[in-house]
């Protein structure tokens, strides 16, 4: 990004506009004039000031330094305010929360407009066909996956295309993928791409990334753990077949007792407390071994293949250095239900005691090299409206311009307009970090 400052000042700084069309995002009857602010170009990072923008109809009707009242317009000052393109979070679980509601306000009032919801169930794609899943005052649900693919649901290659072909026929908008064998894992891929399905998920230690880029519409995590950087290890050879014949089943959800459920449940917040002997010697030498030269050269060979890198580096890092007191005494816990509060507590007071002094460094190691690593950031792209791309909404969405969604959401109308955000001093931002273990609904998965 050009403008990497003010582009952190923008999730708290701004006033998002809608990007696609959904119940809970419904345009004002009146049109909508916003005065006085400035303008975002997300894919130069180019700012226009003291602009006014006309919403008619749920769409930007005109840009412009002034625009005359037209009818019953409502006017909004939003002086010293950002727009910038609605949100789109790629990689959420809210919908497998009991009541999903609270959390979707959550991400609604965070300007996310839009979410790719990262596990379903065929529960879920028939609420979906009957219209349960069309929330007030919610993000736009994008797409839906059907039961996620694991070793257990598709033990063998045969398995793992007919459930591809039974969720196609459900009606899930791509296949996600965690923990799935070699052969298992390239079997779904093949069949999801005869399919017309993306293809996403995890890949395991057995698959090699720039393999998997062939079959894959996005990789999730950077890998997760090592499996992506150990594509740009020198040593990538001898770590992959050291780890050749050690496969890990992901947890699997489903009835449980409640002692069981809770267990998952912390698996999934953290599976980075589950730590392997074998899987601190491996990021060590993937650290000890990083080539940046072969990590430009996988890069460019996701970016043929159009394999997308959704790298969630806050999810990675409440796992990764999970005992960062900043973590604790975040002020955005108190939007969190106090149940999932006192489960990141226990969890970043046990994560110490689980993890030692030197395994946790080495995390925090391999957590730096991934925020360097240059074959997710290039295959990523350095602008904001590559999500938009990712999932064909590039045309009609993701920037602020004539034609574009200009739904504004707003939790409720009768309380006025909508609320602007002032703007936070720069070194405020830079020094913000990550809610503790964000999003327990989205989850390890």
């Amino acid at each position: 990004m050009k403008n990497r400052t003010a582009y952190r000042l923008f999730p708290a700084a701004c006033m998002a506009l809608a990007l696609c069309s959904s119940p809970s995002l419904k345009a004002a009857q009146a049109d909508l004039i916003l005065d006085g602010v400035t303008v975002v170009d997300v894919k130069d990072g180019r700012l226009s000031p003291r602009m006014s923008v006309l919403i008619h109809e749920g769409k930007i009707a005109r840009i412009a330094p002034q625009i005359a009242s037209a009818g019953a317009a409502q006017r909004v000052d939003a002086s010293g305010k950002f727009v910038v393109p609605g949100y789109l979070d790629m990689h959420a679980h809210p919908l497998n929360a009991p009541d999903p509601r609270a959390t979707l306000k959550l991400m609604l009032s965070n300007g996310i407009t839009g979410y790719r919801q990262m596990s379903g169930s065929p529960e879920l794609l028939r609420a979906r066909r009957e219209g349960r899943l069309d929330f007030a005052d919610s993000p736009a649900l994008l797409l839906l996956p059907g039961t996620i693919l694991t070793d257990t649901l598709a033990p063998t290659p045969d398995a793992a295309r007919a459930e591809v072909r039974r969720q196609k026929a459900d009606g899930a908008d791509f296949i996600k993928t965690v923990g799935l064998s070699n052969r298992n894992f390239y079997a779904a891929g093949e069949e999801a791409k005869a399919q017309g399905l993306p293809y996403a998920g995890h890949m395991n230690m057995d698959v090699n990334v720039r393999e998997a880029a062939k079959v894959m519409h996005a990789i999730e995590h950077l890998g997760p753990l090592e499996v992506m950087l150990l594509g740009c290890s020198r040593e990538e050879a001898p770590i992959r077949e050291a780890f050749s014949h050690v496969h890990i089943e992901p947890p699997q959800v489903g009835p449980a007792s409640p002692a069981a459920q809770a267990m998952i449940a912390r698996a999934i917040a953290n599976p980075a407390m589950l730590p392997r002997p074998e899987q601190f010697r491996s990021l060590q030498r993937v650290i000890d071994s990083y080539d940046e030269t072969k990590c430009r050269e996988l890069a460019g060979e996701l970016i043929r293949d159009g394999a997308w890198q959704v790298p969630t580096l806050i999810r990675l890092r409440t796992m990764q250095v999970a005992d960062d007191p900043a973590y604790r005494n975040d002020p955005n816990l108190r939007f969190m239900p106090a149940p999932v509060r006192q489960m990141w507590s226990e969890l970043g007071t046990q994560f110490p005691q689980r993890i030692s002094v030197a395994d946790r460094a080495v995390y925090r190691r391999f957590f730096d090299l991934q925020l360097r690593g240059r074959a997710g950031r290039h295959a990523v792209g350095g602008r904001a409206s590559w999500r938009h791309l990712h999932i064909g909404l590039l045309r009609r969405a993701g920037r602020v311009a004539d034609g574009a969604g200009g739904g504004l959401p707003h939790p409720d109308r009768r309380a006025g307009p909508p609320r602007l955000r002032r703007q936070p001093h720069p070194a405020a931002a830079r020094r913000h970090h990550p809610r503790p273990g964000q999003g327990a609904h989205r989850g390890a998965a």
